[in-house]
């Protein structure tokens, strides 16, 4: 009978803190995380009435011959989204008081 072989922890190297990213490491790193500090977030956040205005604002969905139906399930989805992150924003107490009704 063959002895079963325990697989062994994975091998990784410390980083040290000399260790200097390399040339293309630093590019992805400036592509994703940019030089510009990120702006101010938002103290109070404002829920839209109309949830799917700015995907209306890009045409129709390409998909032929269930336009309409699509249309719906969309809506539902969009509405679905809004209410569920307006509930996330309202238990963070981020809701301005315009909406908090």
């Amino acid at each position: 009978m063959a002895k079963r072989l325990r697989p062994s922890a994975p091998r990784t190297r410390k980083i040290s803190p000399g260790d200097r990213l390399s040339e293309q490491e630093s590019k992805q790193h400036t592509f994703w995380q940019g030089d510009a500090p990120l702006p101010e977030t938002p103290k109070y956040i404002d829920v839209t009435a109309d949830p799917g205005a700015v995907i209306r604002s890009l045409g129709p969905a390409p998909l032929e011959g269930i336009e309409e139906a699509s249309k719906k399930y969309f809506e539902g989805l969009y509405q679905r989204s809004v209410g569920l992150a307006s509930a996330l924003a309202s238990a963070a107490d981020l809701v301005s008081e315009e909406n908090a009704e």
